[in-house]
């Protein structure tokens, strides 16, 4: 696959649980352009388990911090959404704008959501 792929926070789970259909997409992805957003890394830690497994994965992947720039677009998104009267919860707002400011495409079960922004890229 070419481009930067990030992964949201179900698909991250998905692998860290070792589901074959996700694992072998997962192993098809060069290494070099996995990424996961800073938001990911929280919700993932957030776990009262199997936290050593998240290392694990945190190991195989780059985190890419939300800063300036994916605040500014996280507040596009979101001001856009909520003017449709379809917002969704911050964090998947904030992981799509870190998604989006870096160029990558979003790799996620959680279509529902994310289609509803303009301009993101899903795998």
């Amino acid at each position: 696959m070419d481009g930067q792929v990030f992964l949201d926070t179900d698909v991250a789970i998905d692998i860290i649980h070792g589901k074959p259909e996700v694992s072998k997409t997962f192993d098809l992805i060069d290494a070099d352009r996995v990424f996961i957003s800073v938001i990911t890394l929280f919700e993932l830690q957030l776990r009262r388990t199997n936290l050593f497994a998240v290392e694990i994965f945190r190991d195989k992947v780059e985190v890419i911090a939300f800063d300036e720039v994916a605040a500014r677009q996280a507040s596009i998104i979101w001001k856009e959404l909520e003017s449709k009267g379809k917002p969704i919860p911050f964090n998947d707002i904030f992981i799509a704008a870190t998604c989006m400011t870096n160029n990558a495409l979003l790799w996620t079960n959680n279509k529902k959501h994310y289609r509803k922004i303009r301009g993101l890229q899903l795998l």
